[in-house]
């Protein structure tokens, strides 16, 4: 079996598709965690900015790939030019929500309440779309939640008052919990509007649509001013780290349109949990957290 053959059968394997771009949005998570810091912190980056940069250059790189098929991008019926932009309007509000939790939140606690998702998009699908919600399909997105948990330890299900990772106590962090659980509202039905297109549009178009909606809404309040009237230059630590969200954007949210083609927003949005993971490793291997016997508990749980 030649390379090309093997790219191909790849390219259409669901699983395998959004295991790979939850590899990868982990990769941009890190990022985003270490130029935002936490709220208030000096030398950071706001959520806006991280959000905006990358999304610009990621529609203009799509701009230029789509070529002189411009009228690919409003083609279709109504009906599916809604779900297009449904999806995109969706999937940005969960992408800036997400980054603004990770701010107000330690990594591992935005992490936890954003990969609800799994169980509000099986919940979406079985309203809207009424498929059944299987034993099965039950058992694992309640395990797959446990295993969240399990794995990232948050603060939010320790005693009210707890003070380690920054306890429910501190400053702000009941508005990065919901600010989490929006996000993670926001992605389960940005899953189902790509479910409830069924292949009518591109992978292509759609990330177009997506990285044009997060540039807009992300440049509005930049240009007003907020969170603060002087927009800072990058470092050249910062640039860098600009350059990997960019790249893990556009590849990672090309490769989720793909996936979520193929397979259900239930099942595709329980692998993309795999993130959790992936987030928990770098945490241990450059963010320096322990990992303990929980951990693995929850890691087993997820997989």
């Amino acid at each position: 079996m030649g390379l090309f053959t093997k790219i191909r059968l790849a390219w259409g394997h669901g699983v395998f598709i959004i295991s790979l771009a939850a590899f990868i949005l982990s990769l941009g998570t890190l990022a985003v965690k270490l130029l935002t810091g936490s709220r208030g912190e000096p030398g950071t980056m706001s959520p806006f900015q991280v959000a905006c940069f990358p999304s610009i250059i990621c529609w203009c790189i799509c701009s230029v790939a789509n070529g002189s098929e411009w009228k690919n991008l409003w083609e279709g019926s109504s009906t599916v030019m809604f779900y297009t932009v449904l999806r995109a309007v969706l999937g940005a509000g969960a992408l800036v929500l997400y980054y603004l939790s990770i701010e107000y939140l330690p990594l591992k606690d935005a992490v936890t309440l954003f990969f609800c998702s799994p169980a509000l998009a099986a919940l979406a699908e079985w309203v809207i779309n009424r498929e059944s919600l299987s034993t099965s399909v039950i058992v694992g997105g309640t395990f797959t939640i446990l295993g969240v948990f399990f794995v990232t330890q948050p603060g939010c299900i320790h005693k009210l008052g707890a003070t380690e990772m920054g306890g429910s106590s501190a400053p702000g962090r009941s508005g990065g919990m919901l600010l989490a659980i929006l996000a993670a509202t926001c992605n389960a039905g940005a899953f189902v509007a790509i479910r409830m297109l069924q292949g009518a549009q591109t992978t292509l178009t759609l990330t177009w649509w997506y990285h044009l909606v997060v540039a807009s809404v992300t440049l509005v309040p930049l240009l007003l001013g907020y969170p603060s009237q002087v927009v800072l230059l990058p470092s050249a630590p910062q640039c860098a780290l600009l350059i990997g969200v960019t790249i893990t954007q556009l590849t990672g949210q090309f490769l989720l349109n793909r996936g979520f083609k193929l397979m259900t927003a239930t099942r595709g949005s329980a692998i993309n949990v795999l993130q959790v993971l992936w987030s928990y490793l770098w945490e241990v291997l450059i963010l320096k957290e322990s990992l303990n016997a929980v951990s693995a508990m929850g890691g087993v749980c997820v997989m």
